[in-house]
């Protein structure tokens, strides 16, 4: 296993993303771990998103445009349907990777083969205070679906997901839900493989005026509730 270097599928979803696209990018692009492939989907931005992404000159960097404008869930499906690697992981276009970051990931994968999920701690960037926070205060050794719904564990961004694992579930991500879509998913996940903590804050999300979840937390709660009678 020391010499096996799997390709990992970084996945960008991004719509009028420019603003800090380039930070993404980069941040990506630096990483010390090389066997990588960008799946940047492009859900019908009008800005210079496009522009952007298309300066990078490396082969690994591959764009997707969209038919049509959809939700984020459908891109999100729309764009696993692209990836080459045998392990996957979300970056959207406002958020950043530390240089180690998927190294330090793949690591524990190839030192435990029954794992399906890795996820570390993030650092939460309020860009108009410019604070920075940590999202995980603790992780406490309870059911990895509690700490999920609870907040305090995985999420799209900070998770390195083995292919295989997600590919056993019915549906991918549920395009019924607008904010939850991810918390659902994960959760989903959390039910059939196993998860691994890494203390290490290796991804940045960046918290800003534009973040949906942030300005419909009615429409939030009544997709947990919907979600929740679901598995009931």
């Amino acid at each position: 296993m020391k010499n096996y270097n799997p390709l990992i599928s970084i996945i960008i979803n991004c719509y009028n993303g420019e603003k800090y696209l380039i930070d993404c990018l980069e941040s990506i692009k630096n990483q010390t771990y090389k066997n990588f492939e960008v799946i940047f989907w492009d859900n019908k931005s009008i800005d210079s998103s496009s522009k952007i992404f298309k300066k990078i000159a490396d082969e690994r960097f591959f764009y997707f445009l969209s038919e049509s404008h959809t939700s984020l869930y459908k891109a999100r499906n729309l764009a696993l349907k692209k990836i080459n690697g045998d392990f996957l992981c979300f970056l959207d276009a406002d958020d950043m990777m530390k240089i180690d970051r998927l190294e330090k990931q793949i690591k524990f994968f190839l030192e435990n083969n029954d794992l399906g999920v890795v996820y570390c701690n993030q650092e939460i960037l309020n860009q108009i205070t410019k604070r920075k926070s940590i999202f995980i205060k603790k992780n406490d050794k309870i059911d990895e679906s509690l700490k999920i719904l609870k907040r305090q564990s995985a999420t799209i961004l900070n998770s390195l997901i083995k292919k295989s694992e997600l590919f056993k579930l019915k549906k991918y991500f549920n395009e019924n839900y607008n904010i939850i879509g991810d918390l659902d998913l994960l959760f989903r996940l959390s039910k059939n493989c196993k998860f691994k903590y890494l203390n290490e804050t290796l991804v940045t999300y960046r918290l800003h005026q534009n973040n949906y979840s942030k300005f419909n937390r009615d429409e939030e709660i009544e997709e947990l509730d919907d979600m929740m009678s679901d598995f009931k």
